[in-house]
């Protein structure tokens, strides 16, 4: 219970988040979608693919027969020379055809004057400076900046890999044992702003009052759901709040918009057949909307369950490292005997232990003097130094940010006092040269010097 205690808070902005996105997308629909990409800096990539795929299929559904099979030649043999040859490789669909996919993709794509995002179509293609390095170099008098490093202290979320660990290992068990996938499990929370005006505003407060009514899954505190729920819909009757910013399960999201359609396709067809159909009007007012809300319930509780479940195993895997003690008077000789005993439980035949090397084994304690926090901490940092040229060099793992810091600095000092005593070994890239071409200048009159004596000798003048 421990954990579903101290994640009941972050659950309970998914499920108010993901109920209020979900409700309001069929009490109101024109409500969603309110974020401007400019003022609220971006806009889900899924929701902009989904929206193109929508577009794009109904515009495929346009194509005559001929037509479909025209393009899918096209594509799948469009590196087939034979067929490049032919005239369906160039034949073109209709003009008609041809403007509608145009402004389609105007739609998802910004094009001005020839330029697809401030990039010119016509611009000759970006070659690789050949000479970069040596003008980087310059001649070679100011290897310090050239050389300069760069700290990064990167975070390393140890609670995110847990999971995951157990999740790909759960998933993998699953699909070899029962032939199916893990339900997904992802926290991750996305966080959305809606404009309050006096169109959405009535729509969000139908919303609430819906939501309201959700089972609130066994992982959630229902209490705590219900201050936040009540929190909220406060928030959305003050006419003074032009806005309010909802967390949405990313994972959630993605399960409704994958089945939510097939969803109510089935029920309508279902309902259709056995007679209780009532009419477009009863199901874009009441049935529609009820659907919605059973589907929601049977995703979100599933989630819920699943996300536990991964939580709950993440923090197992901590708790074997935080609960070594350290005192324990185990050695290594009991932890031995311990593994032989145990696979004999299960089948397993060992040959005897030997006494000796069990008497040697009982002189050591099975626990380590050292307990790594890799396995016992939520958060570590990595300290990493860059160069100019992107090549990266782990300076190590730490627990705080300071001390990441603090490795960085000695290491640099260590760098700093290497890199003088190569710059004192070759001042600059100017004398380098410059002793080079002597050396280059000497090798040349001493050759030119040999060639002369041999032609003397064999009796050329010239």
């Amino acid at each position: 219970m421990a954990r579903q205690q101290r994640s009941s808070s972050a659950l309970v902005v998914l499920a108010i988040g993901v109920a209020g996105w979900l409700l309001l997308s069929h009490v109101a629909p024109t409500f969603v979608g309110v974020v401007n990409p400019a003022a609220h800096g971006r806009v889900r990539g899924s929701t902009a693919m989904k929206g193109f795929a929508e577009e794009f299929n109904a515009w495929k559904s346009t194509l005559s027969a001929d037509e479909a099979k025209q393009i899918a030649e096209q594509a799948q043999l469009a590196m087939d020379k034979k067929f490049s040859k032919t005239d369906e490789y160039t034949a073109d669909l209709p003009e008609e055809k041809q403007a509608a996919l145009t402004q389609l993709l105007g739609k998802f794509v910004e094009v001005k004057d020839g330029e697809v995002e401030g990039k010119d179509l016509e611009a000759a293609p970006v070659r690789p400076e050949y000479d970069a390095l040596t003008k980087l170099m310059g001649d070679g008098s100011n290897q310090k900046r050239v050389f300069s490093l760069e700290n990064h202290i990167v975070e390393i979320d140890r609670v995110a890999e847990r999971r995951y660990q157990y999740a790909l290992g759960r998933e993998d068990v699953l699909k070899q044992r029962d032939g199916i996938e893990m339900y997904p499990s992802s926290p991750s929370v996305e966080q959305v702003k809606f404009t309050l005006d006096d169109k959405t505003r009535p729509a969000m407060k139908k919303a609430l009052e819906v939501a309201a009514g959700i089972k609130v899954p066994e992982e959630i505190d229902a209490t705590k759901f219900k201050e936040e729920l009540k929190k909220l819909s406060d928030a959305v009757a003050d006419p003074s709040k032009t806005a309010v910013v909802l967390g949405q399960s990313a994972a959630v999201e993605e399960l409704m918009r994958m089945n939510l359609q097939k969803a109510l396709n089935a029920t309508a067809e279902g309902m259709k057949a056995d007679g209780t159909y009532k009419g477009d009007d009863t199901w874009e007012k009441e049935t529609k909307l009820d659907v919605t809300i059973d589907l929601f319930n049977d995703i979100f509780t599933k989630w819920s369950a699943s996300n536990a479940e991964v939580g709950l195993a993440a923090d197992s895997y901590k708790n074997i490292y935080s609960n070594i003690e350290k005192e324990t008077k185990k050695t290594k000789a009991d932890v031995l005997k311990e593994v032989w005993a145990g696979m004999k439980a299960i089948g397993e035949e060992f040959p005897p232990l030997d006494e000796d090397m069990l008497t040697e084994l009982a002189k050591e304690s099975a626990t380590p003097d050292f307990i790594s926090p890799w396995g016992t901490a939520d958060k570590l940092w990595k300290s990493v130094a860059v160069d100019r040229f992107g090549a990266k060099y782990l300076i190590g793992i730490f627990e705080t940010q300071e001390e990441a810091k603090m490795a960085y600095a000695e290491w640099k000092k260590e760098y700093d006092s290497n890199f003088g005593v190569r710059e004192e070994e070759y001042k600059s890239k100017t004398k380098i040269a410059a002793s080079e071409e002597k050396t280059d200048a000497a090798a040349k009159d001493k050759i030119r010097n040999v060639l002369k004596e041999a032609r003397s000798n064999m009796g050329y003048t010239a």
